[in-house]
């Protein structure tokens, strides 16, 4: 029962960050001109410390500049052994 609870509370932080974004994002588009917007997941790997990292980007094109991107949140990506080799 009681992984239930964490399974729904999961979920509901999921749609609020996911309606805040959505809303934050409309609300900068209102200001710019923006032609194309992407929001995606990108594995990065460190050449220095050899760590994965999992980053959550945006990219867009405006008529002033092309291929612009950010990384909104970065965090290490380091799967237990049992998570690699499941399906």
């Amino acid at each position: 029962m009681k992984s239930i609870n964490i399974r729904k509370l999961h979920v509901e932080l999921y749609t609020t960050c996911k309606k805040i974004i959505i809303m934050s994002l409309a609300k900068v588009r209102s200001f710019f001109t923006i032609k194309y917007m992407s929001l995606y997941m990108d594995l990065i790997k460190s050449k220095m410390s050899n760590q994965k990292y999992l980053a959550l980007r945006m990219c867009f094109n405006m008529s002033t500049k092309f291929n612009i991107g950010y990384n909104l949140v970065v965090r290490r990506f380091a799967p237990t052994t049992n998570e690699r080799q499941a399906e």
